[in-house]
């Protein structure tokens, strides 16, 4: 059976591809035959090996091929592909709506669209030509060099005659590609409209207006905490809620960080369950919020009935018996489990699958933003008739993440055509601004989307919140740090100019081997030998530039580790010093230690890091760093008075650092300085966090605490502090908002003020004008990809920091 199924797919296999007719109609009499008797084994591979070599002998006369589908027939209500297998659904509908399958979209095209293709090609620039086709340099010089093309006739019958119909195909697909993500848009925009007015009247609600009697939720529901009460605003959060599940409409609760985003959730999910006692949801949040979502449930809605999927492997599989058998007091009404747990492993992943849920509650989403992610598809593959997601992050004029949140709003509109949106996506024009569809489209999309989100913000609903201050402080490098910091540059800038005459000659060298190609090679076949010789080319140099120093990631990064503290690198340990440490190391390690290996680990160490080695080492004791070096910063000579002038006011400090090594330096400069503090990281245990935070906030003997951006700037409630120190800055402006608004929320009593370290004359000051032009641009004004802009930013801030 196994050499017949192999038989019968090998002839699968030639049917699908481009060839002669001669071989298919032998593929299909080959079948035919197998259907009426069992030919032996033998022959069948042979038959089969002789059709492979003919196969090989077939003239090439395009070197692209394309590669047909099966085609479905429905025999008896059952879908079978031509072979007689049988088709799931699933993939039927895959296939029926993949790409491929509307590959003659060219014939479809209607007389505007085919005046559009003549527009592009007329009209557009080289650079936005060959970012939106992508074809070969060669070949988009002869194509610029043929127009203008007078009509679309003229420019058919002109890409044939000189061999560019693969430039003419590709822009058609983008025009029908461009003209199905218009059409989905507009019927977005009806569905929009009909619920503008509805939203509206809820937005524009106060205290002293009248229209509260249109509420339909007028007050808190029964079954939350009788001493807990919703304010106002977040009252009309639970009706907008309670529109759109009205309505059958998906949701974003985009109010500002600390406006209560959980407690709304809370009392939805609450009056849901009044009408429904037995509806199961389901609630994503990352690690660092688990404890608080457990807590905020059990305080708000005590009758609500949960459980907390997490635990080991074995734990898990308890608890997935436990669910699947209903093994619980009373039926649940929520199952509430981090991002990574739900596809951790594959039997986690078949466990969600298996569950339908009345709604999938996603907080702190910002991952569910591109469509093409990983986390994207996994996650929206969960079953459940409603979806709501929680971000404290505004919209963004980003194309990629407006049709990733109408994808998520209005799945049913998009069902099948996602295929279309991430060819808009592959093809973007190096400018956006001056691009017509795209600036129409983003201002379009953002207009369909307003009333399917809710954004507050504090100085809007918090009249008495506190105000908040922000101050840049620029610190003076000390001597050492700056001597360190300037020899650095030097070094990255003869290394640029290296590198530069380096590409200079490999590419004079290359033009001499092309030039020397044999004539008998038509232009096309040239053409595809040298793109793929570029790509191979250009795959090896991006393989060995992440292994190297060269990076613009790695040339960043040591400027930044630089203009943080000089410990984060290495100088102070010299070469001899390491020789000599290794070699006392050795005295002390046991039999089979190799000293070539000791010395290769303690190369690629820092100074702090080796600092901290020596502790573990009793021979090493005389080389531990003195406090003069762990104090030997300019952002810690200003963070000392800062600490200590707030001690003496009373105020208590966040301490916010990207790096975690970071962190490790600070911590043994408070310990130095004896201030109390605690630490919160992303090794911290997702158990141990709440224990941390209520720590904090109910011993004001707590002077500090310490946390990374990443693993402390999401989702957790530091009221009790009123001062926020940001020792470095993310590139994302939003990332910094976020960690700034642990203590600035609902609850604070007392003004805050958030600190920036910057060293002065360095890559610090050009991360600060990259983060205040996003925020001045609304982050991303172009509509083009997050990770395109942030290789742009790379690009400028290196010229920038090595002055190039």
């Amino acid at each position: 059976m196994l050499k017949e199924k192999k038989k019968e797919d090998s002839l699968l296999i030639e049917e699908w591809s481009d060839g002669d007719e001669k071989i298919r109609a032998k593929n299909q009499q080959a079948r035919e035959a197998k259907r009426l008797s069992n030919e032996s084994n033998n022959s069948t591979e042979s038959t089969s090996t002789t059709q492979s070599k003919k196969r090989k002998l077939l003239p090439i006369q395009n070197p692209i091929k394309a590669v047909k589908k099966r085609r479905k027939v429905v025999i008896n209500s059952e879908m079978r592909d031509e072979s007689g297998s049988e088709v799931s659904q699933e993939e039927y509908d895959k296939d029926a709506y993949s790409d491929d399958s509307d590959s003659d979209s060219e014939e479809k095209l209607s007389e505007d669209q085919c005046l559009e293709v003549l527009t592009l090609l007329n009209k557009a620039s080289p650079d936005d030509i060959q970012s939106i086709i992508n074809i070969s340099p060669k070949r988009l010089q002869l194509l610029i060099s043929l127009r203008p093309f007078r009509h679309f006739s003229h420019l058919e019958k002109t890409l044939e005659e000189k061999n560019l119909t693969i430039a003419l195909k590709a822009t058609k697909e983008i025009i029908y590609a461009r003209s199905i993500v218009s059409t989905l848009l507009d019927k977005c925009v009806k569905i929009s409209q009909e619920m503008e007015n509805k939203v509206t009247s809820l937005i524009q609600f106060s205290d002293d207006n009248p229209s509260k009697n249109q509420l339909e939720v007028k007050f808190q529901p029964k079954l939350l905490n009788k001493s807990m009460s919703l304010k106002p605003y977040q009252l009309i959060g639970l009706n907008w809620l309670c529109l759109l599940h009205k309505e059958k409409i998906n949701g974003i609760l985009a109010d500002e960080m600390g406006l209560g985003k959980t407690c709304q959730t809370i009392a939805f999910l609450t009056h849901l369950l009044e009408a429904n006692p037995s509806c199961l949801n389901l609630i994503v949040v990352p690690p660092s919020t688990l404890d608080n979502w457990v807590r905020e449930i059990s305080n708000w809605s005590p009758s609500f009935y949960f459980t907390v999927y997490q635990g080991s492997l074995e734990e898990r599989r308890h608890l997935r018996y436990n669910i699947l058998n209903k093994k619980f007091e009373k039926p649940l009404n929520a199952i509430l489990s981090t991002y990574n747990l739900l596809y951790s492993t594959s039997e986690d992943k078949a466990f969600f699958k298996k569950l339908k849920f009345e709604y999938c509650i996603f907080d702190e989403a910002h991952m569910l933003k591109n469509m093409n992610s990983q986390r994207y598809q996994s996650l929206v593959k969960i079953r459940s008739k409603h979806r709501l997601l929680l971000t404290g992050t505004p919209l963004q004029n980003n194309l990629v993440e407006l049709m990733s949140l109408l994808y998520f709003v209005m799945p049913d509109i998009f069902n099948h055509k996602t295929q279309y949106v991430n060819k808009i996506f592959a093809s973007k024009p190096s400018n956006t601004d001056t691009d017509t569809f795209y600036s129409e489209k983003i201002a379009q999309a953002k207009g369909i989307m307003k009333p399917f989100i809710l954004r507050r913000v504090k100085t809007e609903v918090l009249k008495q919140l506190p105000k908040k201050y922000e101050e840049i402080v620029l610190c003076d490098m000390t001597v050492h740090q700056e001597k360190e910091y300037s020899s650095l540059i030097s070094y990255y800038k003869r290394r640029q100019n290296q590198l530069t005459i380096e590409s200079a000659e490999k590419v004079k060298d290359l033009s001499k081997k092309m030039s020397k190609v044999s004539a008998k090679y038509t232009d096309e076949v040239f053409d595809i030998v040298q793109a793929d010789a570029k790509q191979k080319r250009e795959m090896e140099v991006e393989k060995k530039s992440k292994e190297t120093e060269d990076n613009p990631n790695n040339i960043i990064m040591e400027l930044r580790k630089a203009a943080n503290h000089p410990l984060l690198r290495r100088s102070l340990y010299t070469d001899e010093k390491l020789k000599e440490m290794a070699k006392l190391i050795m005295k002390e390690s046991s039999p089979g230690t190799v000293y070539e290996y000791v010395l290769e680990d303690m190369n690629v160490m820092s100074d702090f890091e080796l600092h901290k080695l020596c502790p573990l080492y009793r021979c090493l004791k005389g080389f531990e760093l003195s406090d003069k070096n762990i104090f030997d910063s300019g952002k810690f000579t200003v963070l000392n008075s800062l600490l200590q002038e707030k001690k003496e006011m009373g105020s208590r400090c966040l301490i916010f650092s990207q790096f975690v090594i970071m962190l490790d330096v600070i911590e043994e400069f408070l310990k130095k300085k004896n201030f109390k503090y605690l630490r919160l990281d992303g090794s911290t245990a997702v158990n141990d966090r709440l224990d941390l935070i209520d720590r904090f906030n109910q011993d004001n003997e707590i002077f500090v605490f310490l946390l990374t951006t990443k693993a402390g700037g999401v989702g957790i409630n530091l009221t009790a502090a009123n001062t926020v120190i940001l020792h470095d800055i993310d590139y994302n402006p939003f990332n910094d908002k976020q960690a700034e608004d642990r203590c600035h929320r609902l609850g604070q009593t007392k003004e805050v003020t958030v600190y920036k370290l910057l060293s002065k004359n360095t890559i610090d000051e050009t991360m600060l004008k990259i983060q205040k032009k996003k925020l001045e641009l609304g982050a991303d004004i172009s509509g083009t990809s997050d990770d395109t802009d942030a290789k742009s930013s790379m690009v400028s801030m290196l010229k920038e920091a090595l002055k190039l």
